[in-house]
């Protein structure tokens, strides 16, 4: 079966230490970095625009204060890497200065208008910088040929890349980083950066094959200041990707980089072992396969089953891969393609896998899973744990198929605090019931009791979110209306509403009241923003709140209302139903994105004036809103997890091969 492009490569856990380099932006994140055992500083100023040259004095200061190598980015705005005369000037004079200063090394960037590198003048800078090394940033991601760009980085003499991957994150560009690597053959190293974090810093370095992998693992701090003006007083524009208020800041956290740091080095062999012998250990150690079957991706994990700690999923594994779920006919195909390449790796010998746990997206009964939306085909897919035990070689008895979301609820346990954000801090009591709910694609739904230390939990599946949608107000009428006949339909959903594609239509039934209201409106940048965007959900909650010099888009904003309200309510219906006061979750993939829109700060007043945090205080006061009724559930705490919907999933497989087979 052909593997895309865009799906990652696998890779096997590192056989040496993979080095960390830590993003700063402040003295106390330098130290934290250092404390935390990164093995480099990358120091900026203005992270929130992506990073930009550092003062002298933050410089001098982590020069005296860390033992750190310390490189200094150079690069004089925000925005695109495309400069004119006075900005190069001014990037000349930057290099001599920091140099003069001491720095370690520089990070530097440059493009064409055609979105080629610009060769003259990276070959200036490289020559400015030496004997320093140069890393070229990642203005690389923005080219038009990234694997052109590195041969032409090699050419000026640049000694270090750091990319995406050309995405987003760095872990949805690990197939490009790989053929990036190639293309430096050695040369220069190339770093990966772009989201790391303690959660999948592993898979990252096995799936890019990169040298070096770059992260800022920045927690919140808030403000110790006592006052605070009556009317909120922005210090400049509002932040997209920075703290969104005044009264807090952003500093790079211990514990986040020791746990990069722990998941980069390998797995040690026992002192009185040969290499050869260990080597054959290793192929024939007992392991385990964790996995997740979604939609779109299909993720595969070996882990060591030898040692493996009951919860946590370990941080290093020994071989990992994620394919395209249109890719394959059925799961058995990408089992024996990941069999196969795990064997052809030397990551595992034939027979060496002991039990299985994957994570489905539809329901499981009986050991029987159907899922179907349109990348199953016409009829689905149809798993059954004894077949595809067979054709890993396993007996029936050692695997086990879940549905995705008891998968999440298994791993809540698991879940650090610092990644549960209180919206409603309640009164939980130990032992109570819990119930988590995730909106995604659909709405996930499941309920159960958080274990007593060292004891399996119980999850209670539920298909909550096929249940019908209930309108509290005539907005809300109109929108089931709308919905309804939409999909040509009467069973409205609460998931048509609560669910990533339910801020779409949401916004939909918005622009429809809006146009009837004129006699013609033409587009909006909006419009056309939100119709051509792979995930218009994701676009319509960044352009809810204002951001730089442009304002909220009205349409979007209330699209994000009627999304949190309907949240809140539904969430407040689970606390209800199962009196959940061991707390109620708000989970997966649209809860991490939107997490710092739903979750409170210290400074709500401030937030609330930049339109960000208005729509945290709007989720707690529509899970709060079941007028006398609250009094039976406002006990129940509510919080938002932090962690991304795929992660847990695979968290949650662990779980439940810890508790079932293990």
């Amino acid at each position: 079966m052909p593997r895309m492009a865009t799906a990652a490569s696998p890779g096997v856990a590192p056989r040496r230490p993979i080095p960390l380099e830590v993003c700063v932006d402040s003295l106390a994140s330098a130290v934290a970095a250092e404390q935390g055992g990164a093995a480099r500083l990358e120091v900026c100023a203005n992270l929130v625009d992506g990073g930009t040259t550092p003062s002298l004095g933050l410089v001098r200061a982590l020069l005296a204060r860390v033992a750190l190598p310390l490189h200094a980015m150079v690069r004089p705005r925000g925005g695109d890497f495309l400069y004119d005369e006075g900005e190069r000037e001014v990037m000349r004079a930057e290099i001599e200065a920091l140099k003069e200063a001491g720095v370690h090394g520089v990070v530097v960037g440059c493009l064409l208008p055609d979105g080629a590198v610009d060769e003259p003048f990276l070959i200036e800078l490289v020559a400015l910088a030496a004997p320093l090394p140069v890393t070229f940033h990642r203005a690389i991601d923005v080219s038009r040929d990234p694997c052109e760009a590195v041969h032409v980085c090699v050419r000026c003499g640049v000694h270090r890349v750091l990319s995406s991957g050309g995405r987003p994150e760095a872990l949805e560009g690990a197939p490009m980083l790989r053929l990036m690597v190639a293309a430096a053959a050695g040369r220069l190293t190339i770093a990966a950066g772009g989201g790391v974090t303690e959660f999948n810093a592993s898979e990252l370095a096995a799936a890019s094959g990169a040298d070096e992998l770059h992260g800022s693992l920045r927690a919140t701090l808030y403000s110790a200041m006592a006052y605070r003006p009556a009317i909120p007083i922005a210090m400049g524009a509002p932040k997209l990707n920075g703290p969104t208020t005044e009264f807090e800041t952003r500093c790079t956290d211990v514990a986040r980089v020791a746990a990069v740091v722990r998941a980069l080095q390998p797995t040690r062999t026992p002192p009185t072992t040969s290499d050869t012998a260990a080597a054959a250990a290793a192929e024939t150690e007992a392991l385990i396969l964790i996995g997740d079957l979604g939609g779109t991706n299909i993720r595969l994990a070996l882990y060591p089953s030898s040692g493996a700690a009951r919860g946590s999923r370990p941080d290093k594994t020994r071989f990992i891969a994620r394919y395209r779920t249109a890719d394959f006919g059925h799961l058995r195909e990408a089992l024996a393609v990941f069999q196969a390449e795990a064997v052809q790796a030397g990551a595992v010998s034939a027979g060496a896998i002991e039990a299985a746990a994957i994570s489905v997206c539809g329901p499981v009964v009986g050991g029987v899973a159907i899922c179907q939306n349109e990348t199953f085909g016409p009829n689905g897919w149809r798993l059954e744990e004894t077949d595809l035990a067979t054709s890993l070689g396993l007996s029936p008895d050692r695997l086990r198929l879940l549905n995705d979301f008891v998968a999440v609820g298994l791993a809540l346990p698991h879940v650090p605090p610092s990644h549960r954000r209180i919206v409603h801090a309640g009164s939980p009591i130990p032992g109570r019931p819990i119930a988590c709910l995730g909106p995604g694609t659909g709405l996930g739904q499941v309920f159960g009791v958080f274990p007593a230390p060292g004891a399996p939990m119980v999850v209670c599946p539920s298909e909550g979110g096929e249940s019908d949608f209930v309108a509290r107000t005539p907005e809300e009428w109109a929108l089931r209306a709308h919905i309804g006949a939409a999909l040509a339909t009467s069973h409205v959903k609460v998931e048509h509403v609560v669910s990533g594609s339910g801020i779409k239509r949401a916004y939909d039934f918005v622009r429809v009241r809006r146009d009837a209201t004129a006699e013609l409106i033409p587009e909006s940048a909006a419009d056309a923003a939100v119709r051509d965007a792979a995930d218009p959900s994701a676009v319509i909650a960044a352009l809810s709140v204002p951001a730089d010099a442009r304002p909220a888009d009205p349409p979007c904003t209330a699209a994000m209302q009627m999304f949190v309200d309907a949240l809140g309510a539904e969430a407040a219906n689970l606390a209800l139903r199962v009196q959940a006061h061991g707390g109620v979750f708000i989970a997966g993939g649209v809860a991490a994105k939107l997490a710092h829109m739903l979750t409170p700060d210290t400074a709500l007043p401030a937030d609330r004036a930049m339109g960000r945090g208005a729509f945290c205080e709007r989720l707690r006061s529509a899970y709060l809103g079941k007028g006398r009724s609250v009094a039976a559930y406002s006990g129940c705490p509510l919080y938002v997890v932090t962690v991304e919907g795929d992660d847990l999933a695979m968290d949650g497989a662990w779980a439940c091969a810890c508790s079932e087979l293990l």
